[in-house]
C-alpha cells in the first residue's frame, strides 16, 4: 500500500501523443460537446503564437485579452494533468481494494452544482416560488435568497461549462441561472444526499489515508479550477467590452459574433483598438 501511495505521488506524463488540454473535457462540466469557435481556437492555438508576433504588431486590449485567456487555459490544464493522474491512480487502487463504496463521497469538495441542487430543492420545497423562477424573478423567500446570495458570492465567477468563454457566469445573468436551476432534478430523499455506506472494514481503515489523500488532491483541483475561472471571468469582461467597441464600429453585427470568431479574427478585426 506504501508503495502505492509512493507511485502515485510521483508525476507520470499524460498519455503521450494526446492533446495538452484534452483532461480539460474530463472536468465535470467544464467543457461541452462542442465548444464555441473561439474556445477551440483558444484550445489549439499556441500561446506563444498569440504572444510575440500578434501582440507586437497589435499591441491593443483585444489580444493582450485573448493571451491572458489562453494562458489561463494552459496553466489549468497542466495542473489538471498532474491531479487527474494521480487521482485515477488512487480510485482504481481503492476499488481494487474493494473499498471505494466504504468512503462519503459528500465529503469530496463543494461545487457550484452542488449549490444550485439546494437552490432547487428549495423550490421543490416551497412550490408557491416556482412561478417567479420560471419568469426570471428572484422570489421573496428568506430561504431562496440566503441560499441564493451564498451562490453569487461564492460561485459568482463560476458557470455551467465555464471552460467555454462562451457561456455566461452565474451571477451574469439571473434568468439564464434560475432557468438552469429549474432545469435540475431536485434531491427528494435524504439517502439520495446522503446514502448509506456499507460497514467500514479493517481494509477500508489501513486504506483511509490514501482516501485523505484523495480528497486532498481534489480539494487542490477545485481550488486552481476556481481561481482559473475567476481570472477569466474578468478577462471575459474585458472581451464584451472590446466586442461593444467592434458593434460601434460595424467590424461586428452583434456582440455575441465574438464567440463564433476564431482569436486570429478577432485580433485582425481589433487592430485599430486602442
Amino acid at each position: 500500500m506504501v508503495f502505492a501511495i509512493l507511485r502515485v505521488r510521483e508525476f507520470v506524463p499524460y498519455s503521450a501523443g494526446m492533446n495538452h488540454y484534452s483532461i480539460l473535457y474530463r472536468l465535470c462540466h467544464f467543457l461541452p460537446a462542442q465548444p464555441s469557435v473561439l474556445t477551440q481556437s483558444l484550445l489549439t492555438q499556441p500561446v506563444y503564437s498569440l504572444d510575440s508576433t500578434a501582440l507586437e504588431q497589435y499591441p491593443m486590449t483585444l489580444s493582450t485579452t485573448l493571451h491572458k485567456i489562453a494562458c489561463e487555459y494552459q496553466k489549468l490544464a497542466a495542473i489538471a494533468v498532474k491531479i487527474v493522474q494521480r487521482s485515477d491512480m488512487l480510485e482504481q487502487y481503492l476499488r481494487s481494494l474493494g473499498v471505494w463504496d466504504c468512503y462519503a463521497k459528500n465529503e469530496l469538495p463543494q461545487s457550484p452544482q452542488r449549490a444550485l441542487l439546494a437552490l432547487r430543492g428549495i423550490v421543490h420545497e416551497y412550490p408557491e416560488i416556482e412561478t417567479q423562477v420560471q419568469q426570471g424573478q428572484i422570489p421573496d423567500n428568506i430561504v431562496f435568497r440566503s441560499a441564493w446570495t451564498f451562490l453569487l458570492f461564492r460561485y459568482g465567477h463560476r458557470g455551467m461549462y465555464e471552460g467555454d468563454i462562451a457561456y455566461p457566469r452565474f451571477g451574469d445573468s439571473v434568468q439564464q441561472t434560475l432557468a438552469y436551476i429549474l432545469s435540475l432534478s431536485p434531491v427528494r430523499k435524504y439517502d439520495d444526499e446522503f446514502p448509506t455506506l456499507p460497514p467500514m472494514t479493517l481494509r477500508a481503515k489501513l486504506a483511509l489515508w490514501c482516501w485523505s489523500y484523495y480528497k486532498h488532491l481534489q480539494e487542490q483541483l477545485e481550488y486552481h479550477r476556481s481561481e482559473a475561472m475567476r481570472r477569466t471571468s474578468s478577462l471575459r469582461r474585458e472581451l464584451i467590452i472590446a466586442a461593444e467597441q467592434l458593434v460601434r464600429m460595424g467590424r461586428l453585427q452583434r456582440v455575441e459574433e465574438v464567440w463564433h470568431r476564431t482569436t486570429e479574427e478577432l485580433i485582425t478585426l481589433g487592430a485599430s483598438i486602442v
